[in-house]
């Protein structure tokens, strides 16, 4: 199995199992990787290369933005709970006698 293979499947693991956090930290492993699997390009296996790259580019993109999403969407949940508890703290605070 190829190193770009391998990169492959570890993205998807990380993105199952929803390890934003790691998948973000993977950026230099990915350039490191590609690099390498640019060095060792031949001309038989230039398609097959570039096929992977193309897969494994998309699915990072797809899994950053999914990452992003999620981050987006547990910020509005700490907004409204920060809300939620201005509004009882300020609810608290009048009702005092």
């Amino acid at each position: 199995m190829s190193e770009l293979s391998v990169l492959r499947e570890k993205i998807e693991s990380l993105v199952r199992e929803e390890q934003w956090h790691q998948i973000a930290a993977m950026d230099e492993i990915v350039r490191d990787v590609v690099g390498k699997a640019l060095e060792s390009v031949t001309d038989e296996s230039r398609e097959a290369v570039r096929a992977q790259l193309n897969d494994i580019q998309q699915f990072y993109a797809t899994a950053v933005a999914r990452m992003q999403s999620r981050q987006g969407e547990s910020a509005q949940e700490l907004s409204s709970m920060q809300k939620s508890y201005r509004a009882a703290k300020s609810y608290l605070d009048s009702s005092k006698l």
